[in-house]
């Protein structure tokens, strides 16, 4: 039966109450609101807080890591040359070892395991696993390996969502909320840009725009980035000269083939990434080896070329500033970063992609506007450095918004809009023609789970009819009027029938059948089989919902007879959107098979 009212078991709804929000009616009667959302955002500002003051803690640790390390080098009499080569390799060792003792079991990584939780786990992380590979990241990016520091960021934040959420007992969909904050937080202190906060959080660990979450989404990442300006004063991440586009009939085909150029150093950057991780599991190297072959692979490349240590924003602040103009010395910036970080992400496990994308996409821009300098003068090279900035992120993190807008915020100006609009849509495009997934939803895919729209497609691939299907159901004979088939649809809320001729299957009468049947002039004695649907389409028990649901989106329909297949006119079952629902929600948000059996109890 449809049900007329929404059903608590349903996604959206909430299956266990938030203990807190009773607690506080209970200790306030008739001050609380009923509507939590003031509550709601009161926590997400909460949570704005943390984030911003853990992302300032994080850079902290990394710039006193690296005091550290200098110190240790000129104690023990190392050169500055000794020093470049021994640092990784001990930031390494550091990295892996914390990881080996607090981090032992845990698989998770960065924010591919902030957005698994929110889609699946109900915004629950692993506290502790999380924050001691931050810890680890830390250390190693600290003594020059080659990672971002912003994915690290984005675990602080979204750990502290989190445990506040299981800490106040909330219900899974508010933990989530404040989840999606902390991140949005997160990624608004270290860029200092609340905006592409919002719309990180919401693109990337949400999967889709919720008109809903902005409220407390927006505060706390407001909240984030006011503590941050507070902390380190109101300087955006990078200084850029006022940029423009001088001559649009000429200069827009030039950045549209930025656009492509950034594509493909993006999936090539992400298929690099994984094939290491490959390699690496195939050939079960050591902890020892790992680290020591990293480091110092880091260490001699940086011994050679500096800029491609660390985080790499001071040399991404030269090409924008236009200081930096050999192409020779930018394209083997280009080559080694993306070999590096690559590398280190894939073998060490920690640090991020963000800031490695912003750098690769600085290097390549570069190239092209010397290139279009050539061709038309005047034109700065600097100014396409920071569109591939945007071309090389979107095609990483598939986050064409969240592109777009940092940049603006980076800039502060208006007049570059266009070209960075351009970019970031051809690069995004060709990037989903070369590779389907991010570098943060292919990691989830390699174990399973297959995101669109924050929503595990492979759920409904592993479900069969028979697990969702609503074993009893109704029928109405073939002999029976239109009139009292409509009776009964409207009485219990049916939008359709099967008509049994007998024991068998002979069709399905709709209330649409029936509404055309009178329109006509069909008298409604006229017996139900006369105006139904004589050969209705029907699922099987061991279909998977996947393909189930492809039927009903195409032919518009609420519901299939499931049918034996070795008698198709037997029915054994009725599958309806609302089955469907209610099995996602048990298999997924539930996250039990128990729970997958209750839900089908609770129909059949």
């Amino acid at each position: 039966m449809e049900p007329s009212e929404p059903d608590q078991s349903q996604p959206g709804f909430h299956s266990r109450p938030d203990r807190f929000l009773i607690f506080l009616r209970g200790l306030f009667p008739g001050s609380i609101p009923r509507s939590d959302s003031i509550i709601l955002t009161t926590l997400a500002l909460c949570v704005g807080v943390i984030a911003g003051f853990g992302a300032h803690l994080f850079h902290l640790l990394l710039e006193h890591t690296d005091e550290l390390l200098r110190w240790s080098a000129r104690a023990v009499g190392s050169g500055n040359g000794g020093w470049v080569v021994i640092a990784p390799v001990i930031g390494a060792l550091a990295a892996l070892g914390l990881i080996r003792l607090f981090a032992r079991d845990d698989q998770s990584h960065g924010t591919s395991a902030v957005i698994e939780s929110v889609a699946l786990r109900g915004g629950r992380l692993p506290g502790r696993a999380l924050l001691t590979k931050v810890v680890a990241a830390a250390v190693f990016i600290g003594s020059g390996g080659s990672a971002g520091p912003e994915d690290p960021s984005v675990q602080l934040g979204g750990v502290a969502g989190s445990k506040m959420g299981q800490l106040l007992r909330l219900s899974e969909q508010r933990t989530r909320t404040l989840v999606a904050s902390g991140v949005a937080g997160a990624v608004a202190a270290a860029f200092n840009a609340p905006i592409a906060g919002v719309f990180f959080a919401l693109e990337v660990v949400v999967g889709e725009l919720q008109a809903a979450l902005f409220p407390p989404v927006v505060l706390a990442s407001v909240t984030a980035s006011a503590v941050s300006r507070w902390l380190n004063g109101n300087t955006p991440a990078f200084t850029v000269p006022a940029y423009g586009l001088n001559s649009a009939l000429l200069e827009l085909p030039m950045y549209a083939v930025l656009g492509v150029l950034t594509a493909i150093i993006g999936v090539m950057f992400i298929r690099l990434v994984f094939g290491i991780e490959d390699l690496v599991a195939k050939f079960r190297l050591s902890r020892l080896v790992r680290g020591i072959s990293v480091g110092l692979a880091v260490g001699l490349v940086g011994l050679w070329l500096p800029d491609v240590l660390g985080v790499g924003y001071g040399t991404v602040g030269n090409v924008l500033a236009g200081r930096m103009i050999d192409p020779l010395h930018i394209s083997l910036l280009l080559f080694f970063k993306l070999t590096l970080t690559a590398l280190c992400i894939a073998v060490i496990g920690v640090g991020g992609t963000f800031a490695p994308s912003l750098y690769l996409g600085a290097m390549a821009g570069s190239l092209v506007g010397m290139v279009a300098h050539m061709m038309f003068p005047g034109t700065p090279p600097a100014a396409y450095a920071l569109v591939g900035m945007g071309g090389v992120l979107v095609a990483v993190v598939r986050a064409p918004i969240t592109a777009v807008l940092l940049l603006f915020e980076i800039t502060n100006d208006y007049r570059i809009i266009l070209p960075i609009m351009l970019c970031v849509a051809v690069s995004n495009l060709i990037a989903r023609m070369l590779s389907e997934e991010s570098v943060y939803t292919e990691r989830l895919a390699r174990h399973g789970i297959r995101l669109r729209g924050g929503i595990d497609q492979n759920v409904m691939e592993r479900m069969k009819v028979g697990e969702a299907m609503s074993k009893r159901f109704d029928t109405v004979n073939a002999d029976v009027s239109i009139r009292t088939a409509l009776d009964l649809m409207t009485a219990h809320h049916y939008y359709g029938l099967p008509v049994i001729d007998g024991d068998l299957l002979s069709g399905i009468i709709t209330t649409s059948d029936i509404a055309r049947a009178l329109e006509n002039g069909t008298s409604e004695e006229t017996p139900v089989l006369a105006v139904a649907t004589r050969d209705p389409l029907v699922a099987f028990p061991d279909q998977t919902l996947h393909d189930v649901i492809a039927l009903f989106a195409v032919r518009d329909i609420r519901q299939v007879p499931v049918v034996e297949r070795s008698n198709l006119h037997h029915v054994v079952g009725m599958l309806r959107r609302t089955d469907v629902m209610r099995s996602y929600y048990a298999g997924v948000v539930g996250s039990g098979e128990g729970e997958i059996v209750a839900a089908q109890n609770h129909h059949s």
